[in-house]
């Protein structure tokens, strides 16, 4: 058995166990890992993955500060910049998001003030002063939009798998367990079909 080994427990009880012997090798419980460049835990929150992608998206802008403020690229230029470099780090794996409301403001008020840094005025232009002017620069092609597209792409390949395939029998599946007392979670297939019909 593996170092790396852990273990993760995914429930919305708060259990504290201590680590697992297996033939005296011990497995260390985590709260959430990092698989592939995403981030599980055992509650099923993107709050976490929101977070990082936020984090990492501004470390991206600043690692090419130098060519989004230079006068020798155009605005054209430098939205292209954006969109091929930093928006994928922002919507890395974003195709199994569920999305609440105040996951889309995160990651608005991320994209704008990134695009506001971007296309910083010369001198005799005139300055974008609200969101609305910004959302016209960009053709209206902001990184809600983008993701939901992204996911409804998706949510059609999972549509057109065949039926022995391992995530369609996950995705089809009914839970039997009893449901928590409260407001439900946001689920991917319920926010999917909403985007799908409205």
């Amino acid at each position: 058995m593996s170092k790396k080994t852990k273990y993760l427990i995914c429930s919305k009880k708060k259990i504290d166990l201590n680590d697992i012997d297996i033939d005296s090798k011990y497995l260390e419980q985590v709260k959430s890992y990092k698989y592939f460049g995403s981030i599980v835990n055992g509650d099923n929150s993107i709050e976490e993955e929101i977070k990082q992608r936020t984090d990492l998206s501004n470390r991206a802008y600043f690692a090419y500060q130098k060519n989004s403020k230079s006068k020798l690229l155009s605005k054209e230029a430098k939205l292209t910049l954006y969109w091929t470099i930093i928006r994928p780090v922002i919507t890395h794996c974003s195709e199994t998001w569920a999305l609440k409301e105040s996951v889309k403001r995160k990651l608005l008020i991320t994209e704008r003030r990134i695009l506001r840094r971007i296309t910083q005025t010369y001198k005799g232009e005139k300055k974008i002063k609200t969101n609305y002017e910004l959302s016209n620069l960009i053709r209206n092609k902001n990184v809600i939009n983008y993701l939901e597209a992204l996911r409804l792409s998706w949510f059609g390949h999972v549509h057109r798998m065949t039926n022995d395939r391992t995530f369609k029998k996950l995705y089809e599946c009914q839970s039997i367990s009893t449901k928590w007392a409260g407001r439900p979670t946001i689920s991917w297939k319920y926010d999917m079909r909403r985007c799908y019909y409205y």
